[in-house]
């Protein structure tokens, strides 16, 4: 699996088209979102060195304070081939020095891995505990968040959570996502626009004063709290309405 590092400006620089695309924040950091494109020629010995999936076109999300690169989704003919994330990222947190002994850190082999691979959202139910949501007939990937200690940091409850998107290659400005748990890592909806959904599901919507494009929806189905943020309001309400159980 390629690793997810800082980027090497001197090599990506010189070979991606870059251009910031928007500023969001993902996990209480603020960070940037860029698109790359391939100048033209070969990327096969700046892939290898830097770590590259396949791909001429790349989504890039850094964080805004270290530049450390958090996500990518890597398209190739316009065919989304690979989406790799980096979760709880922490900077100059203080870490006790017995962390790095030997007998603290067991064997690597069996270590969870930071970086996971998006997989078919049915693929994922048996690996979690609550009701997964999928909307039918549409392909979805997604990657399983194991549980938090406690409630995760979210003053709800914890376990694991499920970070789904839609495969392919959708207008990255029209890009919509969604997280669905028992409870955490979700957004407190109190202060939201309460509203009610076409299939009469009771509903909280928000968007941010200084980007009223960006949409935030909030709910409840099959006891399974939802998420879904993004620019294509029509796209989100519709998402909604057809999220549906997912089989075993």
């Amino acid at each position: 699996m390629p690793e997810l590092a800082p980027p090497r400006p001197w090599l990506v620089l010189s070979h991606l088209r870059l251009a910031a695309s928007d500023r969001t924040e993902c996990e209480g950091r603020a960070t940037i979102r860029l698109r790359g494109e391939a100048r033209g020629g070969e990327l096969r010995m700046l892939r290898q060195f830097h770590g590259l999936p396949e791909g001429d076109v790349f989504e890039l999300v850094v964080d805004a304070a270290t530049g450390i690169l958090v996500e990518i989704v890597a398209s190739w003919n316009g065919q989304e081939t690979t989406w790799l994330a980096l979760r709880d990222l922490r900077v100059d947190d203080r870490v006790e020095t017995g962390v790095f002994d030997r007998a603290t850190l067991g064997d690597p082999w069996e270590a969870e891995p930071v970086i996971r691979t998006a997989r078919p959202l049915a693929t994922l139910a048996a690996e979690v505990d609550f009701t997964l949501l999928a909307p039918p007939g549409e392909y979805w990937v997604g990657v399983v968040q194991p549980a938090a200690g406690g409630d995760g940091g979210t003053g709800e409850d914890g376990g694991p959570v499920v970070v789904a998107h839609l495969a392919g290659n959708p207008r990255h400005d029209r890009q919509v996502s969604f997280i669905q748990s028992r409870g955490a890592q979700m957004a407190d909806p109190a202060a939201w626009e309460p509203i009610t959904l076409s299939d009469g599901t009771p509903a909280w919507r928000w968007s941010p004063a200084t980007d009223p494009e960006q949409v935030h929806l909030r709910f409840e189905r099959d006891a399974t709290q939802v998420w879904i943020r993004g620019r294509d309001a029509d796209a989100i309400h519709t998402l909604a309405a057809r999220l549906r159980p997912v089989a075993d």
